[in-house]
């Protein structure tokens, strides 16, 4: 048997979802230079330890996805 929900679509269109949004500011060399939250719910140690691994992890990535794209660039 299906239950209905309380909400229609349209009631859940107009929610919002939580955002969560950080800035990063790095150097060439990968340290970080400066950082910025904005709307965060969980702190940093909950999440990802502290706050120096979760720069460096985010630093990763980001040094990840440019040799990516230098990788897949048809001009180099």
């Amino acid at each position: 048997m299906l239950s209905s929900s309380s909400s229609t679509p349209a009631q859940a269109s107009n929610q919002q979802p939580p955002r969560a949004l950080t800035f990063y500011m790095f150097d060439r060399a990968g340290t970080c230079l400066h950082y910025a939250d904005f709307g965060r719910t969980r702190g940093v140690s909950e999440g990802a330890g502290t706050p120096k691994d979760e720069a460096r992890l985010v630093f990763g990535l980001l040094f990840s996805l440019r040799t990516l794209t230098a990788a897949l660039d048809p001009t180099a």
